[in-house]
């Protein structure tokens, strides 16, 4: 296909995507068409056969015949007007085409900053590793998979579990599934996934799925926070937690965290790592799951 082609095919995808990756509702071939100005039967084939190729699953509500990709959206805004899921699919999208000044030009740009470069190579490890893709495989065909010898920091063991894949979280470097063992649904990190098995058992998990908070913890409720940071809280917290940098603020000489969390395990546990660095403004239910959690500790 001539290079001008496969730029032009480049641009109308990522156009879809913006829609199907930014909105949490579910579009109509024809409403996709409508809003991007793309021939329906484009929109078709990007749905059905350039996207899960890639990597990114789409799934497809056969009654009322709507598409949503599969995993989360994340609420992350970069300079480029992109999310991080956008910017990474983009850079997938661009390494297919030849090489060229353009090309090299528009790579450089998209990864200017640090932070998405590291989480874009973590990505495309797990893509040659060939993680993503089987894990892909699995959530579009519902099918049960083993975790090959999964290392859980948690439990301080190196195990495989038995899993139902359901969507990808957090720049496809964790993946929510329900674990049959723990009849919980939880978050996996691609990272400390030896390898992948899809099994012959389809998916039995027909509960409800929450929201997913900027730490990586899932809930039914979500609780409003305000922390006061110093300097090396607000870095640390930008640099581990990424996700969190929509609600931060710096105001005077005074950085800010107000936001939503759907558990206080994950930011709690920041909280307490630095003491004397994090001010909790606002909510009780942190102050208190806090004051318990230092009264677990031994001297």
């Amino acid at each position: 296909m001539p290079k001008y082609k496969e730029e032009n095919k480049l641009v109308s995808i990522f156009r879809v995507l913006r829609y199907v990756l930014e909105d949490a509702q579910a579009y109509t071939i024809e409403e996709l068409s409508k809003r991007t100005g793309i021939n329906a039967r484009t929109i078709r084939r990007y749905l059905d056969e350039d996207l899960p190729s890639l990597g990114f699953p789409i799934e497809k509500d056969k009654k009322i015949k709507r598409y949503k990709l599969i995993s989360k959206r994340v609420p992350i805004s970069l300079t480029y007007g992109f999310s991080m899921e956008e910017t990474l699919l983009l850079k997938d999208l661009l390494l297919t085409l030849p090489s060229s000044p353009l090309k090299q030009s528009i790579l450089s740009k998209i990864f200017y900053e640090s932070e998405l470069k590291n989480i874009a190579e973590n990505f495309f490890q797990n893509v040659r590793e060939g993680i993503i893709q089987k894990l892909s495989q699995a959530i579009e065909q519902k099918k049960q998979v083993v975790l090959k010898k999964y290392h859980s920091i948690a439990s301080q063991t190196v195990k495989d579990r038995l899993v139902e894949p359901i969507c990808f979280t957090h720049n496809f470097m964790q993946i929510r599934a329900y674990e049959l063992k723990k009849q919980e649904v939880r978050n996996f990190n691609i990272q400390r996934i030896g390898a992948v098995e899809i099994t012959d058992q389809p998916r039995s998990y027909q509960g409800k799925l929450y929201p997913t908070d900027a730490f990586g913890f899932s809930d039914k409720e979500e609780f409003f926070i305000v922390l006061e940071l110093s300097e090396k809280a607000y870095l640390l917290l930008r640099e581990e937690f990424p996700l969190t940098a929509p609600a931060l603020k710096k105001e005077q000489n005074t950085y800010f965290f107000r936001g939503f969390v759907r558990s206080y395990k994950g930011v709690g546990r920041f909280i307490i790592s630095l003491p004397g660095e994090i001010k909790v403004i606002e909510d009780d239910g942190l102050k208190n799951f806090l004051r318990n959690e230092i009264k677990k500790f031994t001297f």
